[in-house]
């Protein structure tokens, strides 16, 4: 949503930016809290001497990204061509989404570790991005298609209550938690003047973060709430796409980020 208003009305400013940064935190940290679930909640048997602890899943899930990152950046080196580049990554990508599902991993924590170590070891890291850019969009339309296929709506239809019950609590959880963070921001921060007592408007969308995780949560855990969870996150990320990029705007035109002559028709 961000992105789109930026784009669309050349919003400029400080603003802009403090979100940009928020979103990105925000993702990284969501990652890393996610994946950790499936380290102390792990699913499945281990074959050896003894079942893995949490402190060992975890150092799993750093060594598989570390090595897997250290090999890409051994393999590709300098090489600078788009068509190469891409191929890489995506069979990188593929074998590390492959092991995380084998050990019933989340391989978005493995993947953001082997892009961490690429991003600091690669000197190639301007055209790699570049790469990822191009495929983002077609990327996204696919996991889209995983979470409608994942998405037992007929199980949720037994408790149609229930389901639209929790769906309502996580979304008004979830955005009274962005406005109270928001606000707290604003008002304790040093330079208010740059920043909006709105702030959390801005931070409402969920992006394709929040329904990957709930396509690889519907995979590895198999329980009678795994479908009411993916409904409250997909129901939820509908919702906040549809007005996230209205509530985006509004705080920017509000704190004068945005000329209101760009936003009025005619």
């Amino acid at each position: 949503a961000l992105e789109a208003v930026r784009t669309r009305y050349a919003a400029t400013g400080p603003l802009p930016e403090v979100l940009q940064f928020a979103l990105r935190y925000d993702r990284v940290l969501a990652i890393v809290l996610f994946g950790l679930i499936f380290c102390f909640f792990h699913e499945g048997e281990t074959r050896g001497i003894r079942a893995l602890t949490t402190t060992e899943w975890v150092a799993v899930n750093l060594g598989i990204g570390l090595v897997l990152g250290v090999l890409f950046f051994l393999f590709l080196g300098r090489e600078r061509d788009g068509s190469k580049l891409l191929v890489a990554l995506i069979g990188i990508v593929v074998f590390a989404s492959g092991a995380a599902y084998y050990l019933h991993l989340s391989p978005l924590f493995i993947n953001l570790t082997l892009g961490l170590v690429v991003a600091n070891t690669s000197r190639v890291r301007e055209s790699l991005v570049e790469t990822l850019e191009r495929i983002e969009q077609p990327v996204f339309v696919v996991i889209l298609v995983f979470a409608g296929a994942s998405w037992e709506v007929a199980a949720v239809g037994a408790a149609p209550l229930v389901a639209g019950g929790l769906v309502l609590l996580y979304f008004g959880l979830r955005l009274l938690g962005k406005y109270a963070g928001g606000y707290l921001t604003y008002v304790t921060s040093e330079v208010p003047e740059r920043l909006s007592p709105r702030l959390g408007s801005g931070l409402v969308t969920q992006g394709g973060v929040a329904v990957a995780m709930a396509v690889t949560f519907s995979q590895v855990y198999a329980t009678p709430f795994t479908d009411l969870v993916v409904t409250c996150v997909l129901v939820s990320a509908i919702v906040s796409e549809l007005f996230g990029p209205k509530l985006t705007r509004d705080m920017l035109v509000d704190a004068e980020q945005i000329e209101v002559a760009e936003t009025v028709p005619g």
